[in-house]
């Protein structure tokens, strides 16, 4: 590459990662020491060689004693989760960027020298704390992070340069579903030029959440053959989980299949294990209501991009969990059309890192214009019932706007000679519907002073965002009166998980407790996406108020209430239906 700068394209995914880099003219997706393009996202602590260890070791290890390693962790990045490794306490981007380290040094051990920058994919859909934490997690890895880049805009950018004709005009959706997140993208690609339109998405579902359906069923069975309920057995968990995971892939491409575990555990001196077998139907009908949920996705992405289905000409399905049969036959119901089945879903995305490290690099020509995935502003007073009342959310940057743009607004003082103001930023989730800043996520604050005494109303300030390629909210604001200005960034330094504990005085409701961060949101995710859905139609106080206390129940990690309330919803939703 140009100044002999190796930047290596990296798929840090949920439950696999690959790397891949574009040296001596070509594309190269890089093994690992075992053999292997495709490596666990697995991080666990060597007690015997007091070290971390992650990829295939960890994924072995972890047979042994699951409680010493860590799965899943990008489903935690942008929280304050905590895990305990060995005798130490690491942050979500801590562990991946022991991940990331296992990644850079099969790199250097491949091409015998030292690699220091790299592109780093994430889901469409991760907010800019999400983003913030890969972000430090590669840097603690050793690595200059040259680009964020969305997972399915680098599928994208892979398949239509590998593809596209010159003079081709191609409208293409990605459809992503990985091990833990999904995504749904638009976009144009013409001359090299890859224009996002629209995207959407959900950071909490994946294959995971298909095992997870999976093994509830067999401690089910469980239960009814041996009276014993081994989930919260650490081992036995692990061990249903790993075969659940093998019987998912099993019906990609056959029938039946089966799961076989001899020993999972002792009752009154004799073995308990766990043989049965399973069918690709029953597996449908289970997973049904998740892959119901991504038609959600396509419509909304679909609406950002002011596209109708049959104006979509490519289709590329992204993520090992697309082999599922059933979803490609959902995603060709939905969209009229056959997906495309030469790429492989495992390495799209991280060969797409790779050619967006090689056009960074000038080795490559190509260029992408992406969209910001959220909807992103400020706290604003405004007239309420004849008063001026602080605390509305006030919309600057609209989600799915192109990103690099700056977008502005203006704002004035609403007292005499108020001097200053503190200027929050919030980020507003996906599916909230309100217009209090207090019920969107806080991402920092600045004080902005120097504005000169005047009446009020007087004085005004223009609030101008520019969502840059990292993901990274740059703030400019000005002072229109006096031409001073004040900048700064939002960034994991200055985000944080929870309000001001100064907020506006003002009739503000409560902030909401952000249930998705609970350990316990995945083991509840579908029913309340169920109930959401059936409440969009019709109008039950009984079910919305059970649903208000079940999200409750979740955000308070409150586990045997929340289990019982799920089980009333879902009573509640049965007597609906019938």
């Amino acid at each position: 590459m140009s100044d002999n700068k190796i930047i290596v394209g990296i798929d840090l995914g949920t439950t696999t990662s690959e790397a891949c880099v574009y040296s001596n003219n070509k594309y190269q997706h890089i093994k690992s020491g075992q053999g292997n393009q495709v490596v666990p996202s697995v991080v666990g602590w060597d007690k015997d060689g007091q070290q971390f260890v992650a990829g295939e070791m960890a994924h072995n290890r972890a047979k042994a004693s699951p409680a010493d390693y860590v799965y899943f962790v990008k489903r935690y990045m942008g929280t304050d989760k905590i895990f305990k490794l060995g005798d130490k306490e690491m942050s979500a981007p801590e562990v991946s960027a022991e991940m990331l380290k296992y990644i850079k040094k099969y790199c250097e051990e491949h091409y015998d020298e030292e690699i220091l920058h790299a592109v780093v994919t994430v889901p469409a859909n991760f907010n800019n704390n999400q983003r913030q934490d890969t972000k430090r997690a590669a840097e603690l890895a050793g690595f200059t992070v040259e680009r964020i880049i969305a997972e399915p805009t680098a599928a994208a950018l892979a398949y239509c340069m590998e593809n596209s004709k010159e003079d081709d005009f191609v409208k293409v959706m990605v459809y992503d579903l990985g091990g833990g997140t999904f995504d749904v993208t638009i976009g144009e690609f013409h001359k090299g030029v890859l224009d996002i339109k629209g995207t959407s998405g959900d950071n909490k579902l994946g294959g995971k959440d298909f095992d997870e359906l999976l093994s509830e069923v067999f401690f089910d069975k469980l239960v009814e053959q041996h009276g014993v309920d081994l989930r919260n057995d650490d081992l036995a968990y692990h061990s249903v989980m790993r075969e659940c995971e093998n019987l998912k892939k099993d019906l990609s491409y056959q029938n039946t299949s089966s799961i076989n575990i001899p020993f999972l555990a002792a009752k009154d001196g004799k073995p308990i294990g766990l043989s049965e077998n399973y069918n690709r139907a029953e597996f449908d009908q289970l997973i049904s209501p998740l892959i119901e949920r991504t038609s959600v996705a396509i419509t909304s992405a679909l609406k950002s991009a002011k596209y109708q289905t049959d104006e979509i000409d490519l289709i590329l399905l992204v993520g090992g969990s697309t082999r599922i049969p059933l979803v490609k036959n959902t995603v060709e119901q939905i969209m009229k059309k056959k997906p495309k089945t030469d790429i492989d879903p495992d390495l799209a995305v991280s060969l797409g890192a790779a050619m967006q490290a090689a056009i960074i690099g000038g080795e490559s020509d190509g260029v992408i214009m992406d969209v910001v995935p959220h909807s992103f502003g400020t706290s604003a007073a405004q007239e309420y019932n004849g008063q001026i009342i602080p605390g509305f959310y006030s919309e600057i940057i609209e989600a799915n706007s192109p990103m690099l743009k700056s977008y502005t607004q203006s704002y004035f003082t609403i007292t005499d000679n108020q001097d200053e103001v503190d200027f929050e930023v919030f980020q507003k989730p996906a599916l909230v519907d309100s217009i209090w800043a207090n019920d969107m996520d806080y991402l920092g604050e600045q004080k902005i002073d120097g504005i000169p005494n005047n009446l009020a109303g007087k004085e005004a300030i223009d609030a101008s965002f520019t969502y840059n390629l990292n993901g990274i909210i740059e703030v400019s604001i000005l002072i229109k009166s006096t031409g001073k200005s004040h900048s700064f960034e939002i960034d994991s330094t200055n985000s944080q998980k929870s309000m001001p504990t100064a907020l506006p005085q003002g009739p503000i409701p409560e902030k909401k407790i952000n249930w998705e961060d609970s350990d316990l949101a995945d083991q509840f995710s579908s029913t309340i996406e169920l109930v959401r859905r059936k409440l969009e139609k019709v109008e039950n106080s009984a079910l919305e108020n059970k649903l208000d206390a079940l999200l409750k129940a979740i955000s308070e990690n409150e586990k045997s209430n929340a289990e019982e309330l799920d089980d009333e919803l879902n009573d509640i939703l049965f007597e609906m239906d019938e």
